[in-house]
């Protein structure tokens, strides 16, 4: 087998790199491996969660929802403690499981009264669309393609598959579900005043020419997952401003801390 690289070199660079690692502050290391900003937000979340109320039949519900995809045996009587015999994975994984219901459960104490109005003014962008799309590269073919759509002379399906440069070949076009947000601006634009079975006039994006049709609209609604949905998106905007400033107190704190060279005259 032909050596790729040179591990006498990669053995070196890595040294050179680790000793570099050594000179920087805890908060520069993880600053430079982005891993700060993850840090403190899963230790505010930790201390949201703690800060969550039940009561004791709550509180066994709660260990016994924990339980559910750990391998360990749940226990035959209702608790609210871990097993002696219970492995460390197990142990971790549920404490993890019992973390994100403790902050399920604060976030529906701060941001529950919010949600219905914060909804109204989500709903047109959470709303699922299923559409087929037939991407080219010339405007003339698309024009093409999107009359004989009109005339109904081949399907999108087939037209797709055969002309289609993207992935859409792979599926005949289809594209979705998908919340109506996630494609491109543009696509999005003219997906929101189609109905289904409607087909859009080519519209340009970048190098290619695009021709949709609409296949299914399915309006947002306030189910059980979009209120979780939408409390966690209150709770971010209300902690991002939290988050800031703490790394930003930390990089000022950072720069004091930071040696000076002394000038002489």
């Amino acid at each position: 087998m032909v050596s790729m690289i040179s591990t006498a070199q990669l053995q070196k660079s890595l040294d050179e790199r680790l000793h570099d690692l050594q000179k920087l502050q805890p908060y520069e290391l993880l600053h430079q491996h982005q891993l700060l900003e993850p840090l403190v937000q899963q230790l505010a979340e930790g201390q949201l969660a703690a800060d969550a109320s039940f009561t004791s039949d709550e509180e066994k519900q709660l260990f016994q929802q924990a339980w559910q995809g750990i391998k360990s045996e749940t226990p035959k009587n209702t608790t609210t403690e871990w097993p002696d015999d219970m492995s460390e994975d197990d142990k971790k994984l549920a404490e993890k499981q019992l973390e994100k219901l403790r902050l399920q459960k604060r976030m529906h104490e701060l941001y529950d009264s919010e949600v219905e109005t914060y909804f109204l003014t989500r709903r047109s962008d959470l709303e699922r669309v299923t559409y087929r799309a037939i991407r080219v590269s010339q405007l003339g073919l698309a024009e093409e393609l999107y009359l004989k759509l009109l005339e109904k002379e081949e399907s999108f399906e087939k037209l797709a598959s055969i002309h289609s440069v993207g992935e859409e070949r792979l599926t005949a076009g289809l594209m979705g579900p998908m919340v109506i947000t996630d494609p491109h601006p543009k696509i999005a634009k003219v997906l929101r005043r189609l109905s289904p079975g409607e087909i859009s006039t080519p519209i340009a994006i970048e190098k290619w020419y695009l021709v949709l049709r609409m296949e299914h609209r399915e309006p947002a609604c306030l189910s059980r997952s979009m209120r979780l949905q939408l409390q966690r998106e209150l709770l971010d905007r209300d902690m991002r401003p939290i988050i800031d400033e703490i790394i930003h107190d930390l990089q000022r704190a950072s720069q004091e801390q930071a040696p000076t060279l002394e000038v002489k005259s």
